[in-house]
């Protein structure tokens, strides 16, 4: 492989902006490195934390102050994030407890109206993960139909493909909330049984 391909491989862990800026230079001094130290562990490890570090300032994350319309956008981006993780967290949360009921009841009715409560959480949380997505899935789409911003389509994919994990994730919900409802249903009706003989 060639000093130049490996400089070019390297100048990747940056983002676009900031080799569009500095990569020319970066990359003459990367060949020149490359050149007098064919194989360095030390080269390659820096160049990787300058580019999460770039990468990173760039979220705003870390490193310098952003320009206000940035700072927004990265401020929205962060929350989304987190509120994303929390969500899932949760629901894996959730989803371990349901699985439990399969094997044995609650015996308090307390844990079965905190579980009520969590299934009515989570299914809020998809209504307003979808009420959410259907105005920017709309503007999208509908710039990408008219020919403008081409550069939305890779962020428009993904968009699409966490929309339909959210899909299946809300028939998880409520497939589980019909499968309890079930089995809530059938336990009384064995209770009932019982107590008739």
């Amino acid at each position: 492989m060639t000093a130049a391909r490996r400089a070019s491989r390297l100048l990747r862990w940056y983002p676009r902006a900031w080799r569009s800026r500095y990569g020319e230079e970066f990359a003459e001094l990367l060949i020149a490195d490359i050149c007098e130290r064919p194989r360095s562990r030390t080269r390659t490890a820096d160049v990787v934390r300058g580019g999460i570090v770039a990468r990173l300032a760039a979220a705003g994350l870390c490193g310098c102050t952003l320009e206000a319309s940035a700072q927004v956008r990265t401020s929205l981006t962060s929350l989304g994030c987190c509120v994303a993780i929390f969500v899932a967290f949760g629901t894996a949360m959730w989803s371990q407890l349901t699985i439990g009921w399969q094997w044995s009841e609650p015996d308090a009715a307390a844990t079965t109206v905190a579980m009520v409560m969590m299934s009515a959480a989570i299914l809020v949380f998809l209504v307003l993960t979808l009420a959410a997505a259907v105005p920017v899935l709309w503007s999208a789409g509908s710039r990408l139909a008219r020919g403008r911003h081409p550069g939305l389509l890779g962020p428009a994919a993904l968009v699409v493909a966490c929309a339909l994990i959210m899909f299946a994730a809300a028939g998880t919900v409520v497939m589980t909330i019909a499968f309890v409802a079930a089995r809530q249903a059938a336990r009384t009706a064995r209770l009932g049984t019982a107590r008739a003989r």
